[in-house]
This record gives C-alpha cells, sequence and structure tokens, in this order.
C-alpha cells in the first residue's frame, strides 16, 4: 500500500550519498562554494554574467523566504490552515 513510499525514500537516499555527500565534504574541505554542485552545462562563459546570475538567484531565493512567511502569517491571522485558501 505505500510502496511508492519506500521507492521515494531509496531514491533519496542514493541522491544524498551520490550528490549530497561528496558536496558537503568539499565544501568542508574549502574546495567548493556552498551550492555549487559543478554542473555549469548552461552556464555563462564570462565571470560578470555568471556573477549577475548567483546574485539574482540569491535574491529570487529570499523572496521565495519572504512568500513563505506571507503564506505562514495570513493563515494564522485568518485562522484558515492548509491549502491557504
Amino acid at each position: 500500500d505505500y510502496a511508492w513510499m519506500y521507492q521515494l525514500v531509496l531514491w533519496i537516499g542514493l541522491w544524498d550519498l551520490i550528490i549530497t555527500a561528496p558536496a558537503v565534504q568539499a565544501i568542508g574541505e574549502g574546495e567548493r562554494e556552498p551550492g555549487d554542485y559543478a554542473w555549469y552545462w548552461f552556464a555563462p562563459e564570462d565571470e560578470a554574467t555568471m556573477a549577475k546570475k548567483k546574485r539574482a538567484e540569491l535574491l529570487n531565493g529570499r523572496l521565495a523566504m519572504i512568500a513563505v512567511g506571507g503564506i505562514a502569517t495570513q493563515s494564522i491571522v485568518t485562522g484558515h490552515g492548509f491549502p491557504y485558501v
């Protein structure tokens, strides 16, 4: 009945073993910056454009955190829980 959950846990565990664990180790050793998974297939070639994209990604993440805070505040103020409608 919950076979899909076991498969989901398996795939997430494999992802952590193959991708996340080596990345965290490399960050600890100073080989990478946080969030750098060395996937540069679509990355711009010049440093100025790359810096602009990194800054845009940081700002998008901050905006998403503010949005989640607004959703939580709305659910508390209105008394409605999930799905926040």
